[in-house]
């Protein structure tokens, strides 16, 4: 989100994490202010810089990851570009791939 206000629904999403916390990882990131508890930069700066994968203590790559992205056209490129640069692939009608 841009702004901690907008980091909604938090207690129902950390109550999934507490009752499911090997499949369901939480990790708020904040793009516009700093907060507490939370990442702070744009998510393809966390993927390239791998501060994202730290925090979910989990690895992205072609073999383990399926990423579904949306949003904003251009954060939407700039992480097709980020994860591309780690080898995962942009998937196509007639071609398999790891993002969506």
């Amino acid at each position: 989100v841009r702004h901690p206000a907008e980091l909604t629904h938090r207690l129902q999403i950390e109550s999934i994490q507490k009752a499911q916390p090997q499949r369901f990882q939480y990790v708020p990131i904040v793009t516009r202010a700093k907060q507490a508890n939370a990442l702070h930069d744009r998510l393809p700066v966390l993927i390239q810089t791998h501060q994202l994968e730290t925090a979910a203590k989990a690895i992205l790559s072609p073999t383990t990851s399926q990423v579904m992205l949306c949003g904003n056209p251009m954060m939407v490129h700039d992480m097709v570009n980020a994860l591309s640069a780690r080898g995962l692939l942009l998937q196509h009608l007639n071609q398999p791939g790891h993002i969506t």
